[in-house]
């Protein structure tokens, strides 16, 4: 019995010096997969989940970037739909690209009857009732 409770015990001392040294909660991580289709041009184009878009010159056969869809930082923000021109975000806005080059975004608003949803945690939460 006095070996049960010492393994027991070691067991939980091991689990706390692990959290101690680094360990923390376990969060889900976001597809790093992005959105290929084909620009008004015919070129074909990458957008990855944080705004960054690619296109392919046949001209010069190389990938080309275009400027990012969210601008400076994207706020959390990640794109969830892509076709080449126009691309949505994870917060329901969507974005067009009217330049062959992609080289500027314009925001064109939320759609009609779509609110926006608003990310949070249970830390948020908790600190808002401290």
């Amino acid at each position: 019995m006095a070996q049960r409770f010492f393994y027991v015990m070691a067991g939980v001392f091991l689990l706390a010096a692990s959290f101690h040294l680094g360990g923390g909660m376990a969060t889900a991580q976001a597809p790093t997969m992005g959105f290929v289709a084909l620009n008004e041009s015919g070129y074909p184009t990458y957008c990855t989940p944080t705004g960054e878009v690619w296109w392919n010159n046949p001209s010069l056969y190389q990938w080309q970037q275009g400027a990012n869809i969210f601008g400076a930082g994207s706020n959390g923000r990640t794109i969830v739909q892509f076709d080449g021109q126009i691309a949505m975000a994870s917060s329901g806005e969507v974005f067009y690209s009217k330049e062959g080059d992609l080289s500027s975004w314009v925001v064109v608003n939320l759609p009609p009857g779509v609110t926006a949803a608003s990310v949070g945690s249970w830390g948020s939460l908790k600190a808002k009732y401290r």
